[in-house]
């Protein structure tokens, strides 16, 4: 597999200064992804739609999702990077595939 670009893709600075803060090598940030512009050996950080993850997964290409648990009053609203801290979140890699 040949070594690809690295994407980040969410609209919210909190994540973005997460991904600074820990050191991810992001050579793309967007605030949308077009799964056809991501090209094999590409690996994509964010949160995506369920859909959008699926079609990466069926190009073999890696797609690491940050998982946040938020409270009811915490929806809608930006979250800091001091909070997304204290919150431990983290980022999984995701498989998705259809039932058969």
């Amino acid at each position: 597999m040949k070594k690809g670009i690295v994407w980040f893709v969410s609209r919210h600075p909190g994540a973005r200064d997460y991904a600074r803060h820990i050191g991810l090598p992001i050579d793309r940030w967007t605030n949308h992804l077009n799964t056809h512009d991501v090209m094999e050996g590409d690996i994509v950080y964010g949160t995506l739609p369920l859909m959008d993850i699926f079609a990466l997964n069926q190009r073999d290409i890696a797609y690491f999702h940050l998982v946040i648990q938020l409270d009811e009053k915490q929806r809608g609203v930006e979250i800091s990077l001091s909070e997304m801290l204290a919150m431990h979140i983290q980022f999984r890699q995701i498989f998705i595939t259809t039932g058969a």
